[in-house]
């Protein structure tokens, strides 16, 4: 995928993608479905994938994020990939610790009987960092969720090949 926003730098979360897409037989989505829909790649019986990649140190909190506005800087707030996506599963892949799969329904349900943990804004200063770096979204509201959560309702599920050398 080309990057048109200046000097942000996706090459991270692209070689993780790519490298779980190999590892798991994956196949990949066109560029259209990655962009617009929020689709990866696809398992091998047609299931959509949408692929997320969380630092180690992102992930002190336990939190999983899931986007759900962004603040364009030239058209203001619109629904992010939790809301437009297409995806029916998420492979989260959390450097250090291991990759995860989430059904998107059953996350759904689950919200809808208990909600977020919360839901956060980016500070000040990563507001001004996306900036600097010419990332056409300044803000984002995201819905937070602890992982423990998830894995002890069986929402997130630990893949037992965990590629832990996708790096």
């Amino acid at each position: 995928m080309t990057n048109t926003a200046g000097p942000y730098d996706r090459s991270r979360g692209l070689r993780i993608e790519a490298c779980l897409i190999k590892e798991y037989g994956l196949t990949p989505s066109s560029q259209r479905e990655n962009i617009v829909d929020d689709i990866d790649a696809y398992t091998p019986d047609g299931v959509s994938v949408s692929i997320k990649s969380i630092s180690a140190r992102t992930f002190r909190s336990g939190n999983l994020a899931f986007e759900l506005e962004v603040e364009h800087i030239a058209n203001g707030w619109q629904q992010s990939w939790f809301y437009t996506g297409k995806a029916k599963k998420y492979l989260f892949h959390i450097e250090d610790v291991g990759v995860y799969v989430l059904d998107k329904i059953d996350l759904i349900c689950y919200l809808k009987e208990v909600g977020w943990d919360r839901v956060a804004q980016h500070r000040d200063e990563t507001r001004q960092k996306q900036l600097d770096m010419g990332h056409p979204h300044i803000n984002a509201r995201v819905g937070l969720i602890k992982l423990r959560t998830l894995t002890t309702r069986g929402i997130a599920k630990r893949l037992k090949v965990a590629s832990m050398h996708c790096k």
